[in-house]
């Protein structure tokens, strides 16, 4: 039975030699010299829940939005209220 890495790669994961040997960065590519398959890579990145709010806060700027309670229910807004003509901001 073919595994998801055989699958990918033409070989099963074996040794980390053996799969080192099989596997080839070219560029920003990761190539399986076994079936000459290739498949982006890039850098992983685990930024703090600080560090993506300062990133997002350019792109999100003008959509803050606001919770108001009226008659009962919830409206959420953006900018305005969306939910129900009710909730006048």
């Amino acid at each position: 039975m073919t595994d998801w890495f055989e699958g990918l790669t033409g070989f099963r994961e074996e040794s980390y030699q053996d799969t080192r040997r099989r596997l080839a960065v070219v560029g920003d590519r990761l190539r399986s010299t076994v079936n000459d398959r290739s498949y982006a890579i890039g850098t992983l990145e685990t930024p703090s829940v600080k560090e993506l709010r300062a990133a997002a806060a350019p792109l999100v700027g003008g959509l803050a939005g606001s919770l108001m309670r009226d008659s009962g229910g919830w409206c959420e807004g953006i900018g305005r209220p969306i939910a129900w003509a009710a909730c006048e901001a």
